[in-house]
């Protein structure tokens, strides 16, 4: 009554001797493991495992967050070219050339005496529309597009900044004309 399956099914001939001596060792490295800690590797790819997934959600949330700024970007561009498509003043053939400073570089804008007028009076400004040519618009149009981009807006000149009466107590003794044209 004693005797072990192993031997009750060698006995009744189910299983060959080889088939048993190969049982018992895979049973006795099974219990080694156990002792030893070796099980611990298991453990320690899933730790790995689960590392890694969470690298890879953290690097998915990134790359989401990033896509997701570029596409709002996108669309405030297109706001900004919108507004400047609708506000668009015309310039004109004008044989009057108004410079400005954009990016540490001197431009210039072909215009005429009633657009250069509205520019200094800032009544109209410059923008900068897809990044390589200028546009004038009124100055309200201005202030929207700088709400939505900074640096899209080159020339805005605040008629409240502006103070004539500085100017002119700074040297009451030079008259400078008004009609000088640099």
């Amino acid at each position: 009554m004693t005797n072990s399956l192993q031997d009750q099914l060698l006995s009744s001939g189910l299983i060959d001797k080889k088939q048993l001596n190969k049982a018992r060792t895979q049973q006795q490295k099974d219990k080694r493991k156990k002792a030893t800690g070796l099980d611990q590797k298991d453990t320690n790819k899933q730790s790995l495992t689960n590392k890694k997934i969470d690298a890879g959600k953290a690097r998915d949330l990134e790359l989401n967050r990033a896509q997701r700024q570029h596409r709002e970007q996108k669309a405030l561009r297109a706001q900004i070219g919108e507004l400047i498509s609708a506000n668009r003043i015309s310039r004109g053939e004008g044989e009057l050339t108004y410079q400005f400073v954009d990016q540490g570089w001197v431009r210039k804008l072909f215009i005429d005496e009633v657009t250069r007028q509205k520019l200094i009076s800032g009544a109209w400004a410059i923008v900068r529309a897809d990044g390589r040519r200028y546009e004038i618009v009124p100055a309200s149009t201005a202030e929207k597009i700088r709400i939505r981009d900074e640096k899209c807006v080159i020339l805005c000149v605040d008629p409240d900044k502006t103070d004539k009466n500085t100017e002119e107590s700074d040297y009451p003794d030079h008259q400078i004309p008004d009609d000088m044209m640099w």
